[in-house]
């Protein structure tokens, strides 16, 4: 993914497709389930869903 999708990705300008989500999981190293929010046992995200995405931000980051 260069840099423009990934941008637009981020911003939520793009939607970020399952090759895409493979890409990104690929340069970071981890399952492509560990960029995904849990589910709780009632259907909704849990608490912790934001932790994937703060790790991604992260290491893309620095």
């Amino acid at each position: 993914m260069t840099n423009i999708p990934m941008s637009r990705t981020e911003r939520g300008r793009r939607r970020c497709d399952v090759d895409d989500l493979v890409a990104i999981d690929a340069a970071l190293g981890v399952s492509p389930t560990a960029l995904l929010p849990q589910r709780a046992a009632h259907g909704a995200a849990s608490h912790s869903a934001a932790q994937p995405f703060n790790h991604m931000q992260e290491a893309l980051l620095g």
